[in-house]
């Protein structure tokens, strides 16, 4: 073996090392900013049933755009209301792609009202953590 492959299997074998003492000592309730807290956050909320809908908008950081009381900001409208607009399918339906709904008027006019923002697409969450969040949102009055 030539001298750089010996570095490369040692810097190989270090980050393995490193890897597997991670995982033996991250425990399931660690949310740290290591790779498997990450992991951990990632899978979260479907891994964990007692969740509701309201947890659920924090993880998914919905109170970042939308507020802490969901009422809205500057950044994007408020969250009560949605039951004379949205059915809990079509809600779901909506978070999973909001792009989808680019033809529809309320969608226009929150697009010209929020010109600088996006709402994300959560097609990659898991379907029950939306219709947790749907069920949520259209109690909200």
């Amino acid at each position: 073996m030539t001298k750089a492959q010996i570095w490369v299997a040692g810097f190989l074998a270090a980050f393995i090392l490193l890897l597997v003492l991670q995982n033996f000592t991250t425990t399931e309730n660690s949310h740290s900013a290591g790779m498997g807290g990450m992991q951990q956050m990632a899978a979260g909320p479907a891994n964990n049933p007692s969740v509701g809908g309201k947890e659920l908008l924090t993880n998914f950081n919905c109170v970042t755009c939308h507020g802490a009381d969901l009422k809205g900001t500057n950044l994007a409208p408020g969250l009560y209301g949605l039951k004379g607009t949205y059915s809990s399918q079509m809600l779901v339906s909506y978070l999973k792609n909001p792009q989808s709904f680019e033809g529809g008027a309320r969608y226009k006019a929150l697009k010209e009202k929020y010109s600088n923002r996006v709402m994300p697409s959560f097609g990659n969450r898991d379907d029950k953590d939306l219709e947790a969040i749907a069920t949520y949102l259209l109690s909200l009055e």
